[in-house]
């Protein structure tokens, strides 16, 4: 009920407006763990937030390139608040988009331990379950999926940590086992052939 309340109220694009100011460290940090908790309330709160743009914008503003946080206690309590906000979302066009910007393990080999994207294995597990989640709601989805690329963008996560296999395992057992195949291996057409 306060999460509804919040976001009827438009903490939403508040909490974006402030986040896209970019605020200190831990003042975005603080800002994410919030809008997270008003998303983690329940599945409605979670797509509420997607829709108004407040899981890009966290991510955006605390993860991703430039405006990555570089403190690590801030950059812990923002993953933690957009994994929150990832639990219950099954809005597919965020989730897309999310999986579409975030780095992904194989991409971050070559940056430090403390800058690279494998140490978002928190956030890369919830989005993974997210989208296993949003596909078991809505298939048609799965196509679009495919067509961006981004099935075979998400098999990086076989990079990560054992959470992050998982995950993928997860999502990938919302295809066909050839289109997992073909996302794993880019000479899989000529296999079949």
């Amino acid at each position: 009920a306060a999460a509804a309340d919040a976001i009827e109220r438009g903490a939403v694009a508040t909490f974006c407006e402030l986040l896209d100011a970019r605020p200190l460290q831990h003042v975005g940090a603080a800002l994410a763990l919030a809008l997270g908790s008003i998303a983690a309330a329940d599945d409605e709160s979670a797509n509420a937030v997607a829709v108004g743009g407040g899981l890009l914008t966290m991510a955006r503003s605390t993860l991703v390139g430039g405006r990555r946080l570089t403190s690590l206690p801030a950059l812990s309590a923002a993953r933690a608040g957009l994994a929150k906000g990832l639990a219950k979302c099954t809005h597919y066009p965020t989730l897309a988009d999310l999986m579409a910007e975030l780095p992904l393990p194989t991409q971050a080999a070559s940056a430090p331990a403390a800058t690279s994207g494998s140490t978002d294995a928190e956030v890369h597990s919830a989005l993974l379950l997210a989208l296993a989640g949003a596909f078991a709601k809505n298939g048609n989805h799965r196509l679009d999926f495919m067509r961006r690329s981004l099935l075979v963008r998400a098999q990086g996560a076989q990079n990560g940590d054992k959470k992050l296999e998982e995950a993928l395992g997860k999502l990938n057992a919302s295809f066909p086992g050839q289109m997992v195949k073909a996302s794993q291996d880019p000479d899989y057409e000529q296999t079949l052939l």
